[in-house]
């Protein structure tokens, strides 16, 4: 499998998902950065909790990944 590489021109986005409690937020997040860490060649991603489980993540790429992201979170959605 070959790594994603990004442009010379890529865009921020951030991507925001609210979840039941801080831990659970905390293992989406974790899940996040696999994702990009096996995707990409130098994958660039922050993390941020707000309040008592909301995931606050931006990221760098061509495109906006929230498609992908939502369905990671959804995952760990009871």
């Amino acid at each position: 499998m070959t790594l994603k590489t990004i442009s010379d021109q890529p865009k921020t986005f951030v991507f925001t998902y609210d979840f039941e409690d801080f831990d659970t937020a905390q293992v989406a997040g974790h899940a996040l950065m696999g994702y990009m860490t096996g995707t990409y060649c130098q994958p660039s991603i922050s993390l941020a909790y707000k309040g008592k489980g909301t995931l606050v993540a931006e990221y760098v790429e061509d495109n906006k990944l929230n498609k992908i992201f939502k369905q990671l979170c959804d995952s760990f959605k009871d």
